[in-house]
């Protein structure tokens, strides 16, 4: 079928075959078209299955990094708790110390620990 004619050469009536292979290169067009986008896509999947993928890998260090950090302030706290009750006992001995040099009159230039600095 020759595309390039007039319109004034254009025939009234086309013919059965000329309009089946009109519909045909429509629809091999149509095809082309959806091919296309179809191939756009898959790509744009492809990255999104790639973004998808780094975060999930991201989220996974972090989540190990979490366990970590919270593992290391339980650790901490403990610690923290150790050396209160460490600190609380000292001063109680100090106390005590203290006590036992009152009672027993000796004077507080001997104590060795301010008072203030407690």
């Amino acid at each position: 079928m020759d595309i390039n004619i007039g319109v004034d050469e254009w025939p009234v009536e086309y013919t059965r075959e000329e309009m089946l292979e009109q519909h045909a290169h429509l629809l091999e067009e149509e095809n082309h078209l959806l091919q296309k986008e179809l191939d756009r896509y898959r790509r744009n999947m492809a990255k999104l299955i790639g973004m998808h993928d780094t975060a999930v890998n991201e989220r996974h260090k972090l989540a190990i990094e979490l366990a970590q950090t919270q593992k290391q302030i339980s650790e901490l706290n403990n610690q923290h708790c150790e050396d209160d009750r460490k600190i609380g006992a000292l001063k109680n001995i100090l106390f005590q110390r203290e006590a036992v040099m009152r009672q027993h009159k000796i004077p507080e230039c001997y104590f060795g620990t301010p008072r203030n600095d407690l």
